[in-house]
């Protein structure tokens, strides 16, 4: 009896290393291609630049984005900023229209003749002011020979593939606001299986030891509770005194040489409706 379940602990641990395994080596089990995309996609065009198939495009290509990521995306014209830049109004569409933290903002304002993509959550990371810059070339190409739509296409597209290539190595987000850098560095899938490997390992040691100290037997040793136990209740209380931040603002570096955190750098301010918002624009 007792050799027969060792082997079952053994299979059990078997069976849970390859469960993490294929978690880790397999991102579709935990993929965001599972999350409903009611709600995370909206075009609208104020500006009545699009046509009604154009429309259409938009609006399935945001959502192919939305099922892939889980981000809200929001596509948008205007003609009437009322007093506001192309940035606040591109963030105040995305405010408008979501009801999560993640996602993107593509504008096309004809107020300013600016077009503006604002990226907000996890899109920062993934969309970085390098991957940014490129976005607009493209979509700027579209705009300045007044293909509205293929403007707009292209900000999709352009953030499905930033989407694809994953957040970069140790991207770093830095908020002009306040002067800080945050570093977000990166787990590759070795450094977690040999994590979860050495826990296992640490685990079953502890197990063992403890089996062979008390050479307790599978299914006769009961621990008679009543007996044995004691209840002790003590009346703790917490109490919050003072609470102390710092915040030291590091210098940029203005050199022509820039190093791999610069150039996976993503800007952030603290924009439209309190927000933290990463993103650019064009002028055309």
């Amino acid at each position: 009896m007792v050799e027969k379940k060792k082997k079952l602990g053994c299979l059990l641990f078997f069976v849970m290393i390859c469960f993490f395994v294929s978690v880790f080596f397999n991102p579709r089990i935990c993929s965001a291609e599972d999350i409903g995309t009611e709600s995370l996609v909206t075009v609208s065009d104020d500006a009545s630049l699009l046509a009604e198939g154009e429309i259409k495009k938009l609006q399935d290509m945001g959502e192919k984005l939305a099922e892939k990521s889980g981000w809200n995306v929001i596509v948008s014209t205007c003609d009437d900023t009322a007093g506001r830049t192309a940035q606040t109004t591109c963030e105040d569409y995305f405010n408008t229209y979501t009801t999560g933290d993640n996602g993107i903002s593509c504008l096309v304002d004809m107020d300013h003749r600016e077009i503006y993509l604002s990226t907000a959550g996890d899109a920062i990371l993934y969309l970085n002011d390098k991957r940014i810059d490129e976005i607009l070339d493209q979509a700027y190409e579209a705009v300045s020979e007044g293909d509205y739509a293929q403007c707009l296409s292209s900000m999709i597209s352009g953030a499905e593939e930033a989407y694809k290539a994953g957040v970069p190595d140790n991207a770093v987000i830095y908020d002009e606001d306040t002067g800080e850098r945050t570093v977000n560095r990166k787990l590759t899938r070795m450094e977690i299986l040999i994590a979860l490997l050495f826990g296992c390992a640490a685990g079953g040691i502890v197990f063992a030891s403890i089996l062979g100290k008390y050479r307790l037997k599978w299914g006769t040793y009961r621990y008679d509770f009543h007996d044995s136990g004691v209840l002790s209740l003590d009346k703790k209380e917490d109490r919050f005194v003072n609470q102390v931040v710092t915040h030291r603002k590091l210098p940029q570096n203005n050199g022509s040489t820039s190093s791999s955190g610069s150039r996976n750098k993503s800007t952030v301010h603290t924009g439209s409706g309190g927000r933290k918002f990463g993103g650019g624009g064009r002028r055309f």
